[in-house]
């Protein structure tokens, strides 16, 4: 989903380098969001007594709750509790893939040995590609800020344990994004 967005910001195209990057991280959150704050509900919501819906809506919304229910916190409440959950440990997988892939591609590059000098890159740049670590991708550290914060206050007063898996989903990515900064990326 993310690739499709970032093609379709580069489509659109902007004037600067910020305004790109804008556009992609405010693409990314709509659809992050939508995908784990709106669509789960979307899915179970059953509107079939709404009177202000017209019929030729109302039958793709004929799922299992019409409203709040002990069943709804069961079926829905915890599927977005696991959502969320979910993004308190993918920084810490993207933080170890993003040490383990590229010393793999060192080793590769090295022919498994441990001398840095000994390479198959052909020129300067690959070279510094291969050992110079990843470019920064802020725009969609910041998507994923705006997830976390907007589906904590958009669920957190009928979900309540989400304000403080929020908190350290928050806090974990706050520390993984130093580390990140310090030792991965350029």
């Amino acid at each position: 989903m993310k690739i499709v967005i970032i093609q379709l910001c580069f489509w659109i195209g902007e004037d600067t380098e910020s305004e790109q990057k804008s556009l992609i991280t405010n693409g990314v959150f709509y659809a992050q969001f939508f995908n784990t704050g709106i669509l789960i509900i979307l899915v179970n919501a059953n509107l079939m007594d709404q009177k202000f819906i017209g019929h030729h809506i109302k039958k793709f919304f004929n799922g299992q709750h019409s409203d709040y229910s002990p069943d709804w916190y069961i079926d829905v409440g915890l599927v977005i509790l696991q959502t969320m959950v979910i993004q308190v440990f993918m920084p810490i997988v993207n933080s170890v893939k993003g040490f383990v892939v590229p010393i793999i591609k060192q080793k590769i590059n090295s022919s498994f040995t441990d001398d840095p000098y000994k390479t198959s890159s052909t020129s300067m740049a690959k070279y510094k590609s291969t050992y110079g670590g990843d470019e920064y991708l802020i725009h969609f550290k910041y998507s994923d800020i705006l997830v976390i914060v907007y589906v904590a206050c958009l669920y957190g007063i009928g979900i309540p344990l989400l304000f403080p898996i929020a908190s350290l989903a928050l806090g974990v990515t706050w520390i993984n994004e130093r580390i990140q900064t310090a030792y991965q990326v350029r």
